[in-house]
């Protein structure tokens, strides 16, 4: 998998989730919505992305919008990810709040919380 044309295929369709309402968001929330479909590289790869959406914690909050993406190898299992957090108060834009981690990284360090983003918001846990 080519880990820049993933990682730029994936932040074009996450784009498109931080440009929805927070009332568009909070329907998929409540009917547990993912969406799922196969996009084909400019590499000629297909690539299959699914993104979620859910509760930041207590229902009514923060909702946080996950994406993955993989190419159907091993990376199925341990798939590119990336997220955002929208919040009521949060009209039309969102907080960035994790960076991908290649996953043999994550796990090469004993999966220990990793800060490899060059703004510091990657997640806690680094595995996003």
């Amino acid at each position: 998998m080519d880990k820049e044309e993933a990682r730029n295929i994936l932040a074009e369709h996450l784009a498109r989730y931080r440009t929805r309402s927070y009332s568009e968001l909070v329907r998929m929330v409540s009917v547990k919505h993912v969406d799922t479909f196969e996009v084909t590289g400019a590499s000629g790869t297909t690539y299959q992305l699914e993104f979620q959406f859910f509760w930041d914690g207590r229902p009514e909050g923060k909702i946080r919008v996950m994406g993955s993406i993989d190419d159907g190898g091993w990376r199925a299992f341990l798939p590119m990810t990336d997220d955002f957090i929208l919040g009521p108060e949060e009209p039309l834009y969102s907080i960035k709040v994790s960076q991908t981690v290649d996953p043999l990284q994550f796990f090469a360090l004993g999966g220990k919380s990793l800060d490899l983003s060059s703004d510091g918001m990657a997640g806690d846990d680094g595995c996003r």
